[in-house]
């Protein structure tokens, strides 16, 4: 059995967008480089500028979380990666890792892990926020 993990993305509200569940690689090494290669250094914004139109942005939180889950479907065409409710506290589907992806319009975005195989603290992965924020504890329930 692989390193199951959910993979939530939020938008500036605090509500989740989507989760997504993957069976295997779910660990840093493995899912976290990836959402590394996929998000880090990319801007958000609200609307998408003309005369920029060929720079990597995100335009707004649903386009990054539709964007991540066509990004990690290319790479899994089938298997490995699925759509579940994104309910919090996550339903169990055996993960061991628990990730985070916020945002906002004006920067990049901060990614957050959780090993739930131990004291469920918040980890810094990636991005300009290095403290997760307070309401990051409630979503575990």
């Amino acid at each position: 059995m692989g390193t199951r993990c959910l993979t939530y993305v939020f938008d500036e509200e605090h509500r989740p967008i989507v989760c997504v569940f993957r069976r295997f690689d779910g660990h840093p090494e493995g899912h976290g480089e990836d959402l590394k290669s996929i998000l880090m250094g990319i801007p958000i914004v609200d609307g998408l500028p003309l005369r920029e139109k060929n720079r990597l942005m995100f335009n707004g939180m649903g386009e990054l979380a539709a964007l991540l889950v066509y990004w990690l479907k290319d790479q899994n065409l089938h298997g490995n990666v699925y759509l579940v409710p994104p309910v919090c506290p996550p339903e169990d589907y055996g993960q061991e890792y628990i990730w985070v992806v916020l945002g906002k319009v004006g920067e990049c975005v901060t990614v957050y892990y959780t090993c739930t195989l131990s004291d469920d603290e918040w980890v810094y992965w990636f991005g300009p926020c290095k403290t997760p924020p307070n309401w990051l504890d409630s979503i575990l329930g």
